[in-house]
C-alpha cells in the first residue's frame, strides 16, 4: 500500500514505513528508528530502496534508536552519496565501535557530506572535558575528514562541535573556554615563547620598590605596558612584521614608560585584529592606548590558563629554555589563521565590545551552517559554555578565568 503525500518533504518513523508514506513525495530528510534486530539480509536494501522513490535527492539522514550493522553503512555508500549531513544516535556503548568503524569505510563514497553528528547515550559533563578528551576527537576528525574532504562540522564523543577554519581546513574544537583556549594555542609554536615572556615579566614585577614617588596605578599601567610590548614583540614577528623604523608616536606621550632597560624585545603590537562583523582594526588605532596594553597583555596571560595545566608543565621550562629563548618562529599561513581567530576571539570578548565573533567569518560554511551563529569566552558549564558576559551579568568575577 502506498499513501501518496506529494507536499511531504521530510520523514520520520520506522524503515517499514518508506514504502508507504516516501513514494512520490518531495522529502530530502529522512529519520529512521528501529530499535528491535533486522528482519533479514535485504532489510537495508528494502528501505533504502522506498527512500530512493521519493522526488528529491536525500539531504539528511538520521537513525536514532537503531539497530546498527554493517549492511547498513554499505547502503549508504551505494545509495545515498548525494547525502550531506549524517547523525547516528547511540543506545548502547557498544554501539560506538560498530558506527566509527562503518563511518571509516564509507566516507570515500560520501563526496557531498559536510555534517556529521554522533548522538551518545549519556551526556557528557562540560566540565570534565579536558585536553586528552579533545586530543581523541581530534585524532577522529582528522580520520574522517582524510577520508572525505567535504566534511566541515562534527559532533563528536566529546559533546563538542568541530568545525574546520576557512583558508587552512584546520580542525578546532568550538569550546571557547580555558582548556579550548590552551588546546587552540598548543596547535602554534607561539604557546611556550609567550608563557615564557608572561613568566618572566610577572617574576621581575614581583620585586617593586614601594618608595617610587609614582602612585599605585601609574606603576601598574607602567608593568601592562611593558607585558604589553613584550607579547607584541612576539606576535609581530611571528606574523612577519619587520621592526618599526619609528616605535614613538607623536599623539602620545611614550617619556612615560621609558625604561633603562634594553627595549630591543619590545614593541607595540601592530597585527591587526577584526571587531565582531569582520572588519579589520588596526592595534591602537581606535581606542586610548592603556585598553591595547590591556588586551595585549590578557592575549599573553591566557597562554597560562588553565592554571592547573600550566603549574603541572611550569617545570618543563628550564628543559625547554632553550628553544624558547631561540629566534621567534614565523608562523605559516595556518597558524597565523589561527592565531588571528584566538586574538579576535579575544579582543571581541574582554575589550569592551563582548559581542564575541560570527563563526562564518572564520569558519567552513556550507549551505549558510552558521548563519547569525557567535562564539564568545566562556566557562564550561554542565550542558553549556556560559558566556563572561553572562557571568559578569550575574555578579560573577571572569577575569581570575580569563587572566
Amino acid at each position: 500500500m502506498v499513501i501518496l503525500m506529494t507536499s511531504l518533504k521530510s520523514f520520520s518513523g520506522p524503515p517499514e514505513s518508506c514504502p508507504i508514506f516516501i513514494p512520490g513525495s518531495q522529502v530530502e530528510e529522512i529519520g529512521l528508528g528501529s530499535p528491535g534486530p533486522s528482519r533479514g539480509p535485504d532489510w537495508e536494501k528494502d528501505f533504502a530502496q522506498a527512500i530512493l522513490q521519493s522526488n528529491r535527492q536525500i539531504k539528511g539522514l538520521i537513525f536514532a534508536k537503531f539497530h546498527y550493522r554493517n549492511a547498513l553503512f554499505d547502503v549508504i555508500g551505494e545509495s545515498f552519496s548525494t547525502v550531506n549531513r549524517l547523525t547516528f544516535s547511540l543506545t548502547e556503548p557498544d554501539q560506538v565501535k560498530v558506527v566509527l568503524d562503518g563511518l571509516v569505510a564509507v566516507l570515500p563514497e560520501l563526496h557531498h557530506l559536510s555534517h556529521f553528528r554522533l548522538c551518545l547515550p549519556v551526556c557528557i559533563d562540560l566540565r570534565d572535558v579536558d585536553e586528552d578528551i579533545l586530543d581523541t576527537d581530534y585524532a577522529l576528525v582528522r580520520k574522517f575528514s582524510d577520508r572525505c574532504e567535504s566534511l566541515a562540522v562534527c559532533h563528536l564523543l566529546s559533546t563538542v562541535t568541530w568545525a574546520r577554519l576557512t583558508r587552512s581546513g584546520q580542525w578546532l574544537p568550538l569550546f571557547p573556554t580555558p582548556t579550548g583556549l590552551h588546546w587552540w594555542l598548543d596547535r602554534t609554536p607561539l604557546a611556550q615563547h609567550l608563557q615564557r615572556r608572561v613568566v618572566t615579566h610577572l617574576a621581575e614585577v614581583g620585586v617593586v620598590n614601594s618608595d617610587e614617588d609614582a602612585g599605585m596605578e601609574e606603576m601598574l599601567m607602567r608593568s601592562v605596558h611593558k607585558l604589553a610590548t613584550a607579547i607584541g614583540f612576539l606576535l609581530n614577528r611571528a606574523f612577519g612584521l619587520d621592526p618599526p623604523s619609528d616605535e614613538v608616536d607623536e599623539e602620545e606621550n611614550e617619556e612615560d614608560y621609558e625604561d633603562e632597560e634594553s627595549e630591543m624585545e619590545h614593541e607595540r603590537l601592530r597585527v591587526p585584529v577584526r571587531d565582531d562583523q569582520g572588519r579589520t582594526v588596526e592595534a591602537y588605532s581606535t581606542q586610548p592606548r592603556n585598553r591595547w596594553d590591556i588586551f595585549a597583555s590578557v592575549l599573553g596571560i591566557t597562554t597560562l590558563q588553565p592554571l592547573h595545566i600550566f603549574l603541572h608543565n611550569v617545570a618543563l621550562f628550564d628543559l625547554f629554555l632553550p628553544t624558547v629563548q631561540a629566534p621567534v618562529p614565523v608562523l605559516d599561513e595556518a597558524q597565523k589563521e589561527l592565531m588571528g581567530l584566538v586574538m579576535d576571539l579575544l579582543y571581541n570578548s574582554c575589550n569592551g565590545v563582548k559581542k564575541g565573533i560570527l563563526l562564518r567569518n572564520y569558519l567552513r560554511n556550507p549551505e549558510e551552517w552558521w548563519g547569525e551563529g557567535n562564539m564568545v569566552l566562556g566557562v564550561a558549564m554542565e550542558h553549556s559554555v556560559v558566556p563572561v558576559t553572562q557571568l559578569e551579568a550575574a555578579g560573577l568575577d571572569s577575569a581570575g578565568v580569563f587572566g
